[in-house]
This record gives C-alpha cells, sequence and structure tokens, in this order.
C-alpha cells in the first residue's frame, strides 16, 4: 500500500503564519466595535436581508453540500433532497420579515 506523506516548505509556513496574523488583525481592530454578543451574532441587526441571503446561500454551498448530496442521491435515491430541505426550510419560514 503507497503512502503519501505531505511535505511543508518555507513559503507554506509563511503562508499560514500570514493568514493567522491577518485574522487576528481583524479580530483585534474590530474588538473596539463590538460590545456584546448582539453585535457579534447579529451585527446589531443592520444587515439588509440580502446580505443574510447571501451568507446562507454561501453556508449551504460547500464541497460537503454539492458533492455529497449527489454521492448520496445516486445511492440512496430522492429521499437524500428531504434531509437537504429539512435544514434549509425551516430557517427560511422562521426568520423574521424585517
Amino acid at each position: 500500500m503507497l503512502q503519501h506523506s505531505i511535505q511543508l516548505h518555507g513559503i507554506d509556513y509563511v503562508l499560514l503564519v500570514t493568514y493567522f496574523l491577518f485574522v487576528l488583525g481583524i479580530g483585534f481592530v474590530l474588538r473596539r466595535t463590538v460590545s456584546g454578543s448582539k453585535d457579534f451574532f447579529e451585527s446589531g441587526r443592520s444587515l439588509p436581508a440580502w446580505i443574510c441571503a447571501l451568507g446562507f446561500i454561501g453556508a449551504n454551498l460547500g464541497a460537503q453540500e454539492v458533492m455529497g448530496m449527489a454521492a448520496s442521491g445516486a445511492k440512496y435515491g430522492m429521499m437524500t433532497s428531504h434531509f437537504y430541505w429539512i435544514g434549509a426550510v425551516p430557517p427560511w419560514c422562521s426568520s423574521p420579515s424585517s
């Protein structure tokens, strides 16, 4: 059995460290504007609905959903879509219309 190992080089470590410093930097800059959990999770309810919809769609269009649901549909049939809709429809129906 062949075993492949991942070889990381200097540039890989530089990119990883740069990424983590960038993300931490954003957190330190924005921590002054976030005063509580409402601001963090809901942005103070200041986002328009279309931006929230884009976030919801983006979260549901990952590789697991696209490839996994296709493979699951090929294996189990149409009942796979039921699993997807059970997870997707209730948030749409229960979101407040503001």
